[in-house]
């Protein structure tokens, strides 16, 4: 008997990866928010038409017509000189973060919606203003009425690009302060091992037998129209739904090669097909989601990677902060221990019949384990700080675990007490170094 999932949803996959590209995308907001204003200019063109406020009888606000028009000016100059001043100054502080803590902060920075709310709120005030500036001078003249419904609002989106200033402020000194940084990696790679490593109540008990006798590899290049829509890059993952229903229709077991966050180039392998009939290469294909960056939904994997990065470059002499690195030793305990608790997954999908339809590859305990300490281990051997604080997650994990995880966890173990007696020939430095300690060295 072998364990397998049966798909949840067929629609999830859709709506995560749709929600994954607008988040990783930042002109959509913005885009949406300038459209927006352009329309809303032209309705309150018409709403002032029809309210017809004469100069004398306008709000105190708004004055003249000649007092508007140069209130708008005044609105639509300031706004883009100070956003491009501002966004300038945020993408050089970006830069310099990037440098010192990972290049994958810039993905944390571009994955926020404050960012984008805030520069797509800059964008609608100066559209607005010039939008309703165009419209009045195209018919303008002594007798046409006073845009008091257009500069009311040009005020109200002034005062919400000022507060959206002082947020947009506050959340980039958040973003690029290192905690965070950590803490948000740690926080989606959590969310992605309790989507990609369920417990074992969601499995069902299937007997094991042969997929069927092999039929082909669909590969890369098998639907070359595909290659113009950008089928080469990075897996970002696989529409488990779609998979098992072209399986299901065929009558075959569809096996998929590549792990997510590989790279497929032209001719690279991807799925196998046995038994029953092949489906289209074609349909196959768009079931692999591909893209030019690794994502964390359905690759926790990842989340691992960019804190062991994180630690990496904050341990290179450099940077040389290896408090930093002991931050992220602290949320890669937690991590690791999630999985632990969870049992390995199989990558079996079934479908309603409990037939198996699809093999995923998955990554398992032993890939973990060295992921997330060989660098740091590598690189703060020399830092007691550092290891002083592996000690103590690894004893803590050796503690917690489940006897079967525990061998890869030993081993790691013995390498870094190897690493630091390499170091420190010196007795009671050795023993101060491999002392474990949970706060390093305070």
């Amino acid at each position: 008997m072998v364990r397998a999932l049966v798909v949840a949803s067929p629609r999830r996959f859709t709506v995560v990866r749709l929600d994954e590209r607008v988040r990783d995308t930042f002109w959509i907001i913005p885009t949406t928010f300038l459209i927006a204003s352009g329309a809303l200019a032209y309705g309150v063109k018409a709403l002032d038409r029809s309210l017809a406020v004469e100069s004398g009888s306008s709000l105190w606000w708004v004055g003249s017509s000649d007092d508007a028009s140069l209130m708008l000016q005044v609105i639509a100059t300031s706004t883009l000189t100070f956003l491009g001043v501002v966004f300038s100054i945020t993408l050089v502080a970006l830069q310099l973060a990037s440098q010192q803590f990972s290049p994958r902060v810039t993905r944390t920075f571009a994955r926020s919606t404050t960012t984008k709310v805030t520069l797509g709120i800059f964008i609608a005030t100066f559209v607005f203003a010039l939008v309703t500036l165009a419209a009045q001078e195209g018919g303008g003249g002594d007798g046409s009425p006073t845009p008091v419904a257009a500069v009311s609002i040009a005020m109200v989106l002034v005062a919400a690009s000022v507060i959206a200033f002082i947020v947009f402020a506050s959340s980039t000194i958040r973003l690029i302060r290192i905690p965070h940084i950590i803490g948000a990696v740690a926080d989606e790679t959590r969310g992605a091992i309790e989507e990609n490593y369920p417990p074992e109540d969601r499995y069902v008990a299937i007997e094991s037998r042969p997929p069927g006798d092999p039929r082909g590899i669909i590969r890369i290049d098998a639907a070359p129209h595909l290659l113009a829509r950008s089928r080469r890059g990075v897996i970002l993952g696989f529409d488990v739904s779609r998979l098992v229903t072209l399986a299901a229709g065929r009558d075959c077991h569809l096996t998929v090669l590549p792990h997510p966050g590989e790279y497929l180039s032209a001719g690279s392998p991807v799925v196998e097909v046995r038994g029953g009939q092949s489906p289209p290469a074609w349909e196959v294909l768009r079931a692999i989601s591909v893209g030019r960056e690794r994502t964390l939904y359905q690759d926790p994997a990842y989340g691992i990677r960019q804190l062991a990065d994180i630690a990496a470059q904050a341990l290179s002499g450099a940077v040389n902060a290896p408090t930093t690195a002991v931050q992220v030793i602290d949320r890669l305990g937690d991590l690791l221990l999630r999985i632990a608790e969870r049992p390995d997954p199989t990558g079996l999908y079934v479908d309603r019949a409990h037939r198996p339809r699809v093999q995923v590859p998955v990554t398992l305990w032993p890939r973990f384990v060295p992921l997330a300490f060989t660098e740091i281990r590598t690189f703060g051997a020399r830092s007691p700080q550092v290891t002083r604080r592996l000690m103590a997650t690894l004893d803590d994990l050796l503690a917690t675990v489940p006897p079967p995880r525990r061998p890869e966890l030993e081993h790691e173990r013995a390498l870094l007490v190897a690493a630091v007696e390499a170091l420190f020939p010196d007795a009671p430095a050795r023993e101060r170094a491999l002392t474990p300690d949970r706060l390093g060295l305070g």
